[in-house]
């Protein structure tokens, strides 16, 4: 998916496509939002999460975009590496075929 295309999708197919990563990103917002204060010392900032989390389930049809595309290009990276230092202090081991999903994401 380009950035032109998540912006203004050319056909239906794109269009369940954005629709379906403003969703994974709702959904990794809310329960984000729900991590306890120590998950921020992993680089969780749970206040933004939910924040953003806000503006999804409230603004849902009316969001904008380029916020979006911004959220996957520039925060996701660094939410992934996150999520895999949380893991690793809870001891929960992500195996290859689990990373991939949740990069491929």
């Amino acid at each position: 998916m380009t950035e032109s295309r998540f912006l203004k999708p050319l056909n239906a197919e794109d269009e369940l496509i954005v629709e379906g990563i403003e969703n994974r990103i709702f959904r990794a917002a809310e329960e984000g939002g729900r991590l306890d204060a120590a998950a921020e010392t992993h680089g969780f900032d749970r206040r933004a999460m939910s924040g953003l989390r806000n503006i999804l389930a409230h603004d849902y049809g009316q969001v904008d975009r380029k916020i979006i595309w911004s959220v996957v290009e520039k925060d996701f990276p660094t939410l992934l590496e996150s999520c895999k230092r949380y893991c690793t202090a809870l001891g929960v081991e992500l195996n290859e075929s689990r990373q991939s999903e949740t990069t491929r994401a």
